[in-house]
Formats: structure tokens, sequence, C-alpha cells
């Protein structure tokens, strides 16, 4: 039989007649939709005697765990006072210098130096916090741009850093809500069988 795609299509109003297919699949998709909806549209378009089978997110599976450990990382880089703010405050400092003049004031600046110190800090306990997980991606990734932020204030001033700067933050702030989307819609035992239940309703499908 010839394969058609129909694109861009929600799974709340399948584009499909009734009892229309022996089978429905969804790999990672259907959790993410509004099942009060796609699941009345499922059992629409099945015929009687039809197959679903789905493949979802365990709350236990190794993706979802990563995920939590993600999102503590960049909690802990996001919160105020963290490394994300002080590596954004250490900008106007790089871009001063850039020039033998800067960098004489900056020497004498106690509070550039105290922001220096601070940054520093949080910086070792970056390392930390990677050395001790099974997920550090998110910690090396952010510290390697941050310090090509850093490099671009000295290089290029302040202005096209802290552009940098705000589609890195862009960045991390969508896959924040990635991450917990995935895991606040993963399933543990119960919720899968609450699901394949309400598939079943009817009577007429079989759910795998």
């Amino acid at each position: 039989r010839q394969l058609r795609f129909h694109g861009q299509q929600v799974a709340e109003a399948l584009p499909f007649p009734d009892t229309h297919f022996d089978l429905v699949t969804s790999q990672y998709g259907l959790e993410y939709t509004d099942l009060q909806r796609s699941l009345p549209e499922i059992r629409r378009v099945l015929r009687p005697g039809g197959k679903v089978r789905l493949i979802t997110h365990h709350t236990d599976a190794r993706p979802v765990r990563l995920a939590r450990t993600e999102l503590g990382h960049l909690d802990w880089m996001m919160a105020p006072g963290g490394l994300l703010e002080l590596g954004q405050a250490m900008i106007a400092p790089m871009a001063r210098a850039a020039t033998e003049a800067g960098r004489a004031a900056l020497m004498a600046d106690a509070g550039a130096n105290a922001l220096r110190a601070h940054f520093n800090v949080l910086q070792g306990e970056a390392t930390q916090l990677a050395a001790g997980s099974d997920c550090p991606d998110v910690l090396g990734d952010a510290r390697v741009e941050l310090g090509g932020i850093l490099n671009l204030a000295l290089a290029h001033g302040a202005a096209v850093a802290h552009e940098a700067f705000g589609r890195m933050r862009r960045d991390l702030d969508d896959s924040r809500v990635r991450l917990q989307e995935l895991v606040d819609y993963a399933l543990d035992d119960a919720g899968a069988q609450a699901l394949a239940g309400a598939l079943a309703r009817g009577g007429k499908q079989q759910v795998e």
C-alpha cells in the first residue's frame, strides 16, 4: 500500500472518518495531548478490533531521571546570585579589561574584584556538581559558553557579549521548558494503566 503523510495535524481533531484504521500508534506523543479530547478521537477512527500501540516515557526511565537531574542543574545556575547572574555581571569588567587603563582601574575596584572572586567560587561549585553527576552536560556546556561570552566582552565589547548572553539564556529557558514537560508528562505504572483503560473503554480496541 502507498504510505501517505498528513503533516501538521492535531490528535484532538483527527482528519479521518470513523472506523478507518486497524492500528493507531504513538511514540512519545499522545501523553502531551489533551487526553479528554484525543482519546475519543482515537477510539472514533479505530475499526472494531483495532489495536492501539503506544510508547511513552515512564517516570523511572533513564531519560526522565536525567531530565530531573538537568532541571536541578539549571535551577542551580539560574538561581538569584547564581552562576548565570554573576556571569552576566562579569561582562562589564571584562569589557573594561580590554584596555591598559581599564585593567589598572579594575585592580583598584573592590567591587569588581569581589565579583570575580564570587564568580570563581561558583565555577568551582559547578565543577564539583558536574563531577558528582551522571549527567553533567548542561553544566559543562554553560560554563564553556559563558567563557566564550566573556572573551567576546574582552575582544568586542559589552554590547556584543550581552547579546550573546541573551541568546544563551533564551536557549536555556527553552531547554528547561522541554525538560520540565518530559518530567511532567511521564507516566508511572498507575498512569499507564489508566491511559490503557481509557483507550480500551468501549471494548472495540486492543491497547499495547
